[in-house]
C-alpha cells in the first residue's frame, strides 16, 4: 500500500495548489440537488479537442524525441518536496453527510492540476493517484476509503441512472465523460463486492505528430489510400494519444470521411477538412465487429478501430483494408513480429495460411512503442519500433517466416526501420535514460547491455 504522501516533488507547490476561481472543474452552486450530476457528456462534434493515452503529453505524458521548440518539454523537478493539496474542506453536507460530488470533483481537479495519469478509487487505502509512474496516496483532508465511500464516488462517476442500471447488471462498465475542457476514461468494477473504479485522465491539448516526437514514417503512411496501420505495445504506452495524432495529421491535411469506434471515445476530433464521426461502443453501437461491419455501408476514407480485440474485430479490420479503406488500429503485443503471430493465431488453424495471405497484402506498417522514465523521473521518454510493409517482410508473412522480421527490420534502416531497442540505445546514449530503465522495457535486454 503506498504511503500517504509527502512525496516526489513533481511540480513547485505554488503550482500545485488548487484555485476554486481558476478551477476548469466549476464547483456546484450551494442550491445544487445531490442527486444533480458532475459530469457532463461530450462526444458531439463541437466537443473541445483533446490531446493519452499517453495511459498520458496526454495521460502517457510523452516527451518529445525532436529538437523542435514547438514540442512538449519536460517539466524541471521542484527544488523541495512538495504536498499534493485535495483541499477537501466543507465535504460534509447540512444533514452531516458526505458530499460525494464535491469530493469527486475536487479529486479530479487534482489530477488535472498535477500531471496525474490515473486515479484508483477502492476500499481501504485513500485514494491513489498515478504520478510520473508513482503511486501516490491522497491523505490530505482524507480518510482511508470506505465501502460507503467507494459506493458514493462511483455513483458520481456513473452519473446517470441507465449507467448505474448497467453497473448493477455487469458489475464492470467503461465509459468517457467530460468537465468543462478536461476528457475521464473511466473502469468502474466491483472486487470483493466492492465497487472500485480506475479514472484516466485524458488533457484536451490534442499533440500532432511533431509535438509527440514521432518519426517522420508515422506522417507519411498517413498519405496512404488502403491498408491497415497498426500501433501496438503494452497497456499504458501512449498508443491512443498516437493514433489521434495521426488522425488529426489526416483531418488537418486531406478531405476524407473518418469513422472511428471505439470503447470509449478518447480523443474528440473536430470536423477541419474531413468528416469524423467517432462511434462509442455500448453507446452508438453493441460492439466493434457490428460497427466494424457496419462501416461498410457507411462510405469512409479512413476507420480508427479502437482496438483489435477478438477473432471478429480482426477479421474484418482485414476486410475493410482489403475492400480500400486506410485502417488504423491498435493491438497488445511487444514488437511487430508479436503481433504478426498473435494477429494469425487468432484464427482457427485450418483459416491461418489464409489470412498469412490478406495481412502480407493488407498490412502497411506496425509501430510498436514504449513509455520510459525520464533520467529526472518527472516524464517520459517515447521509444519506437517500426516495421514497414516492404516485399521481404510481406514474404516473410506468407511463408510463415516471422522469426525473420528482426533481421529484416534491421536491413530496412533506408526504409525508416528500426528495432526498439535500437531506438532505447539511442535515447540511453542521449542521457535522457537511465540504461536500468532500458533495459526494463527491452524485448532483448541483452542487446542493450552489449550496446552501452
Amino acid at each position: 500500500m503506498p504511503d500517504p504522501i509527502v512525496l516526489t516533488p513533481v511540480v513547485p507547490k505554488e503550482e500545485i495548489a488548487f484555485s476554486e476561481a481558476n478551477s476548469v472543474v466549476a464547483e456546484a452552486s450551494s442550491n445544487e440537488s445531490p442527486e444533480e450530476s458532475l459530469v457532463e457528456e461530450s462526444v458531439t462534434d463541437d466537443a473541445p479537442q483533446n490531446d493519452s493515452q499517453a495511459e498520458n503529453s496526454s495521460p502517457q505524458t510523452q516527451e518529445n524525441t525532436s529538437n523542435d521548440s514547438s514540442s512538449v518539454q519536460e517539466q524541471e523537478p521542484a527544488d523541495k518536496t512538495a504536498v499534493i493539496e485535495t483541499h477537501m474542506e466543507n465535504i460534509v453536507t447540512s444533514e452531516g453527510t458526505k458530499d460525494y460530488g464535491k469530493i469527486l470533483r475536487r479529486l479530479l481537479q487534482v489530477m488535472i492540476d498535477n500531471s496525474v495519469s490515473d486515479m484508483f478509487v477502492t476500499v481501504g487505502v485513500h485514494p491513489i493517484i498515478r504520478v510520473y509512474g508513482d503511486l501516490v496516496a491522497l491523505s490530505e483532508g482524507l480518510d482511508i476509503l470506505t465501502p460507503d465511500d467507494t459506493e458514493g464516488i462511483v455513483h458520481e462517476l456513473l452519473a446517470t441512472e441507465e449507467r448505474r442500471e448497467k453497473f448493477k447488471i455487469l458489475k464492470e462498465l467503461d465509459f468517457s465523460f467530460a468537465v468543462g475542457d478536461e476528457r475521464f476514461r473511466v473502469n468502474v468494477f466491483r472486487q470483493k463486492g466492492y465497487a472500485s473504479a480506475a479514472v484516466r485522465y485524458l488533457p484536451a491539448k490534442m499533440y500532432s505528430i511533431d509535438s509527440l516526437g514521432l518519426p517522420e514514417i508515422f506522417r507519411e503512411v498517413t498519405t496512404r489510400s488502403s491498408g491497415v496501420i497498426l500501433v501496438a505495445g503494452p497497456t499504458g504506452s501512449g498508443k491512443s494519444t498516437t493514433l489521434s495524432a495521426m488522425i488529426d495529421e489526416i483531418n488537418s491535411n486531406y478531405k476524407k470521411h473518418i469513422i472511428t469506434i471505439e470503447d470509449p471515445i478518447e480523443y474528440v476530433h473536430k470536423h477541419k477538412k474531413c468528416i469524423i464521426e467517432q462511434r462509442e461502443v455500448g453507446e452508438d453501437t453493441e460492439s466493434f465487429s457490428k460497427a466494424l461491419r457496419s462501416a461498410l455501408r457507411e462510405n469512409p476514407d479512413v476507420v480508427l478501430v479502437g482496438e483489435m480485440r477478438d477473432l471478429e474485430s480482426i477479421r474484418n479490420t482485414l476486410t475493410l483494408a482489403e475492400t480500400g479503406h486506410l485502417v488504423f488500429a491498435t493491438i497488445h503485443s511487444r514488437s511487430s513480429a508479436q503481433c504478426i503471430t498473435k494477429i494469425v493465431d487468432s484464427f482457427p488453424a485450418e483459416q491461418q495460411n489464409q489470412v498469412r495471405l490478406q495481412l502480407a497484402e493488407a498490412v502497411v506498417a506496425i509501430f510498436n512503442q514504449r513509455l520510459l522514465r525520464n533520467v529526472g523521473g518527472n516524464g517520459y521518454v517515447l521509444v519506437t519500433e517500426v516495421m514497414i510493409a516492404n516485399n521481404a517482410i510481406r514474404n516473410l508473412i506468407r511463408e510463415n517466416k516471422i522469426f525473420q522480421v528482426n533481421s529484416s527490420i534491421q536491413m530496412g534502416q533506408a526504409d525508416g526501420m528500426h528495432l526498439l531497442e535500437d531506438d532505447i540505445v539511442r535515447v540511453i546514449r542521449e542521457g535522457r535514460v537511465t540504461k536500468e530503465e532500458g533495459v526494463k522495457h527491452a524485448n532483448d535486454p541483452t542487446a542493450i547491455l552489449r550496446a552501452v
